[in-house]
């Protein structure tokens, strides 16, 4: 497992990231063969607590960007699903990390060019920016938002 440092402190608070003005989570990265998590570390009360979501990896061995919706991630302790499932502290974001999840000893190679937290052309953190109309459709196309950011 790998992750980022804390951010430093500011003089408007604490040691903290605010994702909360941000729908999405977007990587440009290139992985192998092996199944790896994005790991966000928000502010809980439990320290071990950690929001997790599959990298999905369409094309190993090539530059992909790859989008996770921040709602989507999942609330786990020591690898262990939390049943409740609190909404992660957006404006509390502690760190962002990865782990390999196939838990196999061996090689492996995952490189990134870039981290961003980022809205698409119809949103705004977790508001729709625009209204809608019959021939705008929101849904969860994930390939399709990939080419339109």
């Amino acid at each position: 497992m790998v992750r980022s440092c804390q951010p430093e402190s500011h003089m408007f608070g604490g040691k903290y990231w605010d994702s909360s003005l941000f729908r999405y989570l977007m990587l440009r990265v290139r992985a192998d063969n092996r199944k790896y998590f994005v790991n966000l570390k928000s502010s809980t009360v439990v320290q071990t607590d950690i929001y997790q979501h599959l990298l999905p990896i369409r094309t190993p061995g090539r530059w992909e960007t790859v989008v996770i919706p921040f709602n989507e991630f999942t609330l786990t302790s020591n690898s262990v699903i939390i049943a409740s499932q609190p909404a992660m502290s957006e404006t509390e974001m502690e760190t962002v990390g990865f782990s390999i999840s196939d838990r196999q000893d061996g090689p492996f190679c995952l490189e990134f060019a870039w981290i961003k937290a980022v809205n698409s052309m119809r949103t705004f953190g977790n508001t729709i920016r625009l209204p809608y109309t019959a021939d705008i459709v929101w849904r969860s196309d994930f390939a399709k938002l990939d080419k339109d950011l």
